[in-house]
């Protein structure tokens, strides 16, 4: 039980490597109100403690590079145009102390910004069975599961998961052909097949290229895995709503874009996001929960228990970081409009 996160820090080339067992839902909140904040905040961690974990079980994590003045960050339980706005802000914020801010994908990405090699923190791939069409369950044919949608050179058919047909590989491509075909999806779906797909794998034979969703291929030792197997295509990493547009495949038209929330309304659900939420001692709380659960004499994970701690300022402090910062953004957009 956790939300385990890396934080580093980089100063005249040394980095400093920090470990929190409860902070990954908070880094978009904890790395958000400048420099000194974050100093503190990482001060107050024991890098004795620390150990670096990898892109499976490391849920986030943020690096403060003072040698190349950049706040960089992955995960934090914000997303969508409130998030845009969050980092928006936040690069308000750390370019009074010179910085950049960077949002990207991946602990490995977080880590590789202060110099650690991204190899140390990605997993090895984790192999998927192969695509076996007389599966039902793989297929889907089990509960009519027709999540993926895979179109090789427009012919539309159905499989559960994305990767079985990527282990495939070039060589058994042919094997797709006995995949659920549109019409027997459209005859045994349960509700509208255009609701249920959710995701789209395209194989181009005559481009000899393969669009996947981007997370499939962010590990680069999945990368590479899937590129030994396809070894005459270029690997595309692609958004399904993106692939779909394009598709322009009768049977699953785009879906409407989401209202465009109002400024008034991101600013709320950031503002909740910073103020609202993790409160208090999660550590001392995990501890004390668990003597009232737990079987006498049971094993108590020590990093579970070790005292947690909250990167932001007072709230007269962190209530004037971001209404100045809001200001900024708000006659920048007005400028702009």
């Amino acid at each position: 039980m956790g939300h385990n996160c890396n934080y580093f820090k980089r100063e005249n080339g040394k980095v400093t490597l920090y470990y929190s067992h409860w902070g990954a839902l908070a880094i978009a909140r904890d790395f958000f109100w400048g420099r000194d904040a974050a100093l503190r905040f990482l001060d107050a961690h024991d890098p004795a403690n620390a150990r670096l974990l990898d892109d499976v079980f490391g849920e986030g994590g943020a690096a403060v590079d003072l040698d190349e003045r950049t706040l960089t960050i992955s995960g934090g339980e914000i997303d969508g145009p409130a998030r845009t706005l969050l980092i928006e802000l936040a690069s308000v914020i750390w370019a009074r102390d010179g910085f950049t801010v960077r949002d990207v994908d991946s602990l490995a990405d977080v880590a590789e910004a202060v110099g650690v090699d991204r190899a140390e923190v990605e997993v090895e791939h984790r192999v998927s069975s192969p695509l076996d069409p007389s599966s039902d369950v793989m297929t889907g044919r089990s509960d009519a599961g027709f999540h993926t949608a895979v179109v090789i050179d427009g012919v539309v058919r159905f499989t559960r998961d994305a990767r079985n047909v990527l282990e495939l590989g070039e060589a058994k491509l042919a094997l797709t052909e006995k995949l659920p075909d549109l019409a027997e999806a459209k005859r045994t779906s349960k509700g509208p097949l255009a609701e249920r797909v959710d995701y789209f794998l395209v194989i181009d034979t005559a481009a000899r290229r393969i669009e996947t969703l981007p997370h499939v291929l962010r590990n680069n030792k999945s990368r590479q895995h899937y590129a030994t197997k396809w070894a005459s295509y270029e690997l595309v990493g692609r958004d399904s709503n993106a692939i779909r547009s394009a598709l322009k495949l009768p049977d699953f038209p785009p879906r409407p874009p989401e209202p465009e929330p109002s400024l008034a309304e991101l600013v709320a659900e950031v503002e909740s996001y910073l103020f609202d939420g993790r409160s208090g001692d999660l550590g001392k709380w995990f501890a004390d929960y668990y003597a009232k659960k737990a079987e006498p004499g049971s094993w108590i994970n020590p990093h579970a228990t070790a005292t947690t701690h909250d990167g932001r300022p007072s709230p007269a402090d962190a209530n004037e970081i971001l209404r100045s910062a809001l200001a900024e953004v708000a006659a920048r957009r007005r400028r702009s409009a």
